[in-house]
């Protein structure tokens, strides 16, 4: 670069940091605008040009796959041929899809090896054939002027957005983004779906419109996958988000394990959200304008545990939900806060049938104090008295919510890439002191982009305030290296923030993980917190222990479950930060996702600690497979989480071995366990609450699928109906809390906690709140216990 071009370049930086009451103000209300930041207006992009993505060089590569260097990450349709002018885009839209040797079921490459993100640029695009995704595939639109996929048939369905080489539980790293899909033309009698999205975690589905004719047979999403087939049903997401449904019969029908839905909007659906089967689910912002019937879940065992309304409404609509009633956990439902119109029907559920606004209201199994006994049925139909933490509402009372940035209002020139900043991104050079300097550079200043590839770092990465740090479909982070290997000392690969930094930081489309074997390896540590609420967020931003290639963790852990400490903790939530997190999965590696070698039993201590007070907000976060727990609510304040999804260790050990419980992190010691030989005791806690105030929890999917796991089997082997003992643990000092549709599967004890003499005992237990998973489950619909 001359020296001109420095000069230019260093003077806008300055500007801008001299700016930040600019930068940091926000586009809109919180959680309203699509991205909290201003650029000086010198850099601002006018909406009728280019998408930032589009124009940016093109520097991602595939560092474990053999020629990987020349690999096409990023490819546009209408380099295949796809016109946007209306005309037949079908072979070029899938040739761009499987250039570069790309198949299903992850054989060409793993699921890692050969990830593409289509691009496609604004226009229409007729379609006269199903486009088939494969695992490792995003299809993304410009968001400035989002592309129509338009049917030219009845097409079933127009995408098929899942690999049908796979089973939907493994069916991970799909995601659709940007782009309206349209049936306007085909025969509104004639049935078709506009995308099957019979996906996993790590898939996103976010920023969509779906049109569809009115009064029509058709439907916008369906979970459904392949029916009859070992292929069917709709997997196991974390959450979808931000879409929109014009008509059909069905705007979105829910097929799946759990989920969160999150603003969602309905209009003019003769049924907006149909429930055809899910085990636990939260709907979050949901809004219904003019429908039939907002919500139907009436099929017996469609809601076979429990589901949370949120912040919803309904305008116009001639019933927003249509319920079946069980008289028992099976389709329990909490309302908290439900605005309708006044002479609409809110919830109806055999005689039961409420009208207009609904503040608070559970229909399920619900313990109101510690003096219940866990032994009986305490079925109710009625209101309750929800009190919200001020620090996690809006001006409007609702829960703050924001939406994934995109960046679409910044020119190219607002990116800065860290490849040109000296990065490699090859998964074998050290990286660390590149992308600390960039993120220095950048901060306040420019958006630092990660273009897709494995960045190896041997020290923590700090992230700055000011920063903003977009990735590539799942750009690596990756430590390795004896500074992560204490685990006396344990040191985070990734850090946001130091203790009491104020300010703005936002991850999007990255993946934290590590190279080798590393016991004092944290993942990712936020000590910052924001000027304003959800001015530190993460989107589609995941932690993974294992599992893929460029890993050794697979290859080096052991068959024994007591061999190898992979790892100390996924995620800590630092008592000085304030996080918003939406589209997250912490997983510790029960397989490979690529190939790379046998699955050893993978040891990671921790899965996600939180110990803010300021603000926390879990919007679709799932950790699975760690040793201790799952998530650790410690001396906490103020977090909302949506749904919370944790597998028990498939390969657990007799915990905490091979752990020492460490009090600095809050471990646990399993002294309940103490005299008891059974070994279901000494698993890890899907969730513990300690000495915390203000926990909104709305759901939990506890699944606990294996005892003596062997590596290879996966149909389940738990003697007896149980699999482990205990799933929620609160102690005394918790006030302020309320735990919502507490879902598990072959847990004797779904809350363990102090009763009325304050010693520890069960509070509820599964044998008399049956549900949930289908003859080995339970369903607690409200636990407040610890509401007071």
């Amino acid at each position: 670069m001359k020296l001109y071009n420095l000069l230019i370049a260093a003077a806008a930086c300055v500007a801008a940091s001299e700016s930040r009451s600019i930068l940091r103000s926000r586009d809109a209300e919180p959680g309203k605008g699509r991205d909290a930041l201003k650029f000086p207006a010198s850099t601002l992009t006018p909406s009728s040009q280019k998408y930032w993505y589009e124009e940016i060089e093109k520097q991602g590569t595939s560092p474990f796959l053999e020629g990987g260097e020349d690999f096409k990450i990023y490819r546009n349709v209408q380099d295949y041929g796809a016109s946007g002018n209306g005309s037949d885009a079908t072979a070029a839209i899938q040739a761009a899809i499987d250039d570069g040797g790309r198949c299903g079921g992850g054989n060409c490459g793993g699921y890692t090896g050969r990830q593409a993100i289509v691009y496609i640029p604004g226009g229409t695009y007729l379609i006269s054939d199903t486009i088939r995704l494969h695992v490792g595939t995003e299809l993304r639109g410009d968001p400035l002027n989002m592309p129509v996929l338009k049917a030219e048939s009845a097409l079933d369905p127009l995408v098929r957005g899942f690999d049908p080489e796979l089973v939907p539980t493994t069916t991970f790293m799909i995601s659709i983004r940007n782009i309206i899909f349209d049936s306007t033309s085909v025969d509104p009698k004639s049935s078709m779906r506009l995308l099957d999205w019979a996906v996993s975690q790590t898939s996103t589905l976010i920023n969509c419109v779906f049109n569809m004719p009115d009064s029509s047979e058709h439907v916008g999403v369906a979970q459904e996958g392949e029916p009859d087939t070992s292929n069917e049903g709709g997997g196991s997401p974390i959450i979808v988000s931000d879409l929109t449904f014009h008509g059909g019969r069905v705007g979105l029908l829910l097929n799946a394990q759990q989920c969160t839905l999150k603003g969602i909007r309905f209009v003019g659906c003769a049924t907006g959200l149909e429930v055809k089967s899910v085990f636990a689910a939260t709907f979050h912002g949901l809004e219904f304008d003019t429908c039939g019937t907002g919500v139907n879940m009436t099929k017996e065992d469609s809601v076979k545990g429990g589901v949370s309304f949120v912040d919803c409404s309904s305008t116009n609509s001639d019933v927003a939900i249509d319920a079946m009633f069980t008289g028992h956990g099976a389709g329990s439902a909490i309302i908290d806060n439900f605005a309708n119109d006044e002479d609409k029907v809110t919830f109806q559920a055999g005689d039961i049938r409420l009208t207009g606004d609904v503040e608070s209201y559970v229909m399920g199994n619900q313990y109101v104090d510690n003096s219940n006994d866990p032994f009986v049925n305490n079925f109710v139909s009625s209101e309750i008295n929800i009190t919200r933490p001020r620090a996690l509402v809006e001006r409007n009372g609702k829960y703050l919510v924001k939406a994934q940035p995109t960046y679409d209002q910044y020119n190219v020139s607002s990116f800065a890439s860290v490849k040109d900043a000296g990065a490699k991104g090859d998964g074998r050079t050290d990286d660390t002191a590149a992308i600390n300097k960039a993120l220095q550079d950048n901060a306040d200043c420019k958006i630092t982009f990660f273009p897709h590839g494995v960045y190896i770092v041997t020290d923590t990465i700090v992230v700055p305030p000011g920063s903003r740090i977009v990735g590539e479909f799942m750009s690596m982070i990756s430590g390795s290296g004896p500074n992560f290997g204490d685990i006396d000392h344990p040191r985070p690969v990734v850090q946001v923030g130091q203790k009491g930094d104020i300010g703005l930081s936002e991850m999007t489309d990255m993946l934290i993980t590590i190279a080798e074997i590393l016991p004092g390896a944290i993942l990712l540590e936020v000590n910052m917190a924001g000027a304003n609420p959800g001015d530190v967020s993460f989107h589609t931003t995941h932690l993974f222990i294992g599992g893929i290639a460029g890993s050794e963790v697979n290859q080096k852990c052991g068959t024994s479950p007591v061999d190898c400490k992979a790892g100390f903790m996924h995620m800590h939530l630092t008592n000085t930060s304030q996080a918003y997190i939406e589209n997250m999965w912490a997983w510790t590696a029960d397989h490979s996702l690529d190939g790379a070698g046998a699955s050893g039993f993978i040891g990671t201590g921790r899965g996600i600690l939180i110990e803010a007070i300021k603000g926390s907000w879990l919007m679709g976060v799932s950790p699975e497979h760690t040793d201790l727990y799952g998530t650790n609510i410690a001396n906490a304040e103020n977090v909302y989480n949506s749904f919370s999804q944790f597998e028990t260790a498939y390969w657990q050990p007799w915990e905490p071995h091979p752990w020492t419980p460490n009090a600095a992190y809050h471990d646990p010691d399993f002294s309940n366990c103490d005299g008891d030989d059974n070994p279901q005791c000494r698993m890890g806690w899907p969730l513990r609450v300690s000495g915390s105030k203000g926990f909104m929890l709305y759901g939990t999917g506890f699944w606990a699928f294996f005892n003596t796991w062997d590596g290879s089997n996966y149909t389940g082997n738990c003697p007896g109906k149980y699999c482990q003992l205990n799933a929620v643990e609160v102690t005394n000092r918790t006030e302020g809390s309320y735990l919502f549709n507490i879902n598990t599967k072959q847990i004797q004890n779904l809350v363990w906690g102090p009763g009325t003499d304050g010693s520890a005992q069960v509070l509820a237990e599964q044998a008399h709140n049956p549900g949930s998973w289908p003859a080995a489950g339970g369903i607690l619909a409200a636990y407040l216990g610890f509401s007071d």
